[in-house]
């Protein structure tokens, strides 16, 4: 077990009372940390489902016209709403709640690809409102159904993948 110790004589009463701000912010409260980590973790949050939107609205305009247009615009989007989804469980504080409502938001009947995109865009827009308002845990909920359905959207392109792939083997044959 490591302990910290410092040399009185190198570091000044100024660096001190900095490094007990920030392994100790409560016994100062007149001191704001120095790291602000929820803080930072809410702005890349925001970031990453304005970059998940974006992906998710160039999605839904290449389902009808361009397939792998379509194809890369999903995969970008499930990309940003994995490191989303990350930086959620990051800011969660009980592990144990956290998980008790995933089950609950795996949607299982079919779905149209380009509903499912637009279903997904809803659930984006209000993980961003609800972020917005400070609601970490709403926000994470609606997040999590996002991914849900551009998983979905994921495998469907997977198989339709798999499908064009076999019937030009056999067609070669």
């Amino acid at each position: 077990m490591g302990y910290i110790s410092f040399n009185y004589s190198v570091i000044n009463t100024k660096q001190i009372n900095r490094i007990k701000t920030v392994i100790f912010p409560s016994t100062f409260p007149n001191k704001k940390p120095i790291f602000k980590w929820q803080n930072m973790y809410e702005e890349k949050i925001a970031k990453a489902i304005n970059s998940a939107l974006k992906h998710l609205t160039g999605s839904i305009q290449a389902a009808t016209k361009n397939e792998k247009k379509l194809e890369h615009e999903v995969w970008h989007t499930s990309s940003e709403l994995e490191y989303t989804l990350l930086l959620f469980s990051l800011t969660q504080k009980n592990p144990e709640i956290r998980f008790s409502w995933k089950s609950k938001l795996n949607p299982k009947k079919e779905i149209e690809t380009k509903q499912a995109l637009m279903k997904a865009q809803k659930a984006l827009k209000e993980a961003k409102k609800h972020l917005r308002n400070g609601g970490l845990e709403e926000a994470y909920k609606a997040t999590w159904t996002a991914r849900n359905y551009v998983f979905r959207v994921q495998e469907y392109l997977e198989k339709e993948r798999k499908k064009k792939l076999k019937a030009k083997t056999t067609l070669n044959s």
